[in-house]
């Protein structure tokens, strides 16, 4: 089991969810843990999440159909997972032993989700000539 408990430091001192963290520890009683202690990172956003599906998303699914690979919106965004947020974990440092996962955009920081959005416009134009707007970019649509 693993906990995620997020505080604030203060004075040398933690400042809130102390009784969540001791009761955290006592789960573990009589067994050894390993306490890692890091600067809270701000998770992705609700606007990047926005992004990420109604933008990024439907423009990478539209271009792979127009090249003859017709994917749902999830299928789309597994491809995406695959292709920029695949890490290489060692099982064995002795052997040298590894093994693949894909990250989930959920366990992205905001800087990190920008860093994605960056990687995946750039491979778009690069190999099929599609400008995906930036976040922030005000679009207007054309209907004729």
């Amino acid at each position: 089991m693993n906990y995620e408990i997020i505080s604030e430091v203060k004075n040398g001192t933690l400042t809130r969810n102390t009784n969540l963290i001791k009761d955290a520890i006592q789960t573990f009683e009589g067994k050894q843990i390993v306490i890692k202690i890091e600067k809270a990172k701000k998770k992705r956003s609700t606007p990047q999440n926005s992004y990420l599906w109604g933008v990024v998303v439907p423009i990478v699914q539209n271009t792979l159909k127009e090249v003859g690979h017709t994917l749902t919106k999830d299928q789309t965004h597994d491809l995406l997972k695959l292709k920029f947020l695949k890490e290489t974990l060692i099982v064995d440092e002795s052997t040298g032993e590894t093994i693949e996962r894909i990250k989930s955009t959920t366990e992205l920081s905001t800087s990190q989700m920008m860093d994605y959005f960056a990687g995946i416009r750039e491979w778009i134009f690069d190999f099929f000539g599609v400008t995906i707007p930036e976040p922030n970019q005000d679009l207007t649509l054309t209907l004729e």
